[in-house]
């Protein structure tokens, strides 16, 4: 029996209390794990960049912020409607597509790089 078929096993088995205690500390550990991907542009200074007249921290802070709040509610219908077998592979997935992201805000020129927090 594989490891993940062993999980899966004790948690169809286990009381409700040990469950949620797993469950719990398996979402903070990947939440852990993938904190980096939202605050690295906090990392570097942009003083004296302006787009439209406006601060370009500010523009990568709205991006930043309008990008999170759309995969949240793209999240409750996406990752609800997966199927378990699929979900470890979309969260990789997932996970890679915003380190990309990060690396490509990294070496793209800043006004064309906002996208990339965005993403």
């Amino acid at each position: 029996m594989t490891f993940g078929k062993r999980i899966t096993a004790w948690l169809q088995s286990t009381n409700n209390a040990s469950f949620s205690l797993y469950t719990a500390l398996t979402a903070f550990c990947l939440y852990s794990c993938v904190y980096g991907f939202r605050k690295a542009f906090s990392a570097a200074t942009f003083d004296g960049l302006l787009l439209l007249g406006i601060s370009y921290k500010v523009w990568l802070v709205t991006a930043q912020v309008i990008g999170y709040a759309l995969s949240k509610f793209l999240g409750i219908k996406i990752i609800a409607e997966l199927q378990s077998k699929n979900r470890a592979q979309s969260i990789i997935w997932l996970v890679v597509t915003a380190g990309v992201s990060l690396f490509l805000f990294a070496i793209v020129p800043a006004s064309a790089n906002i996208l990339f927090l965005f993403t």
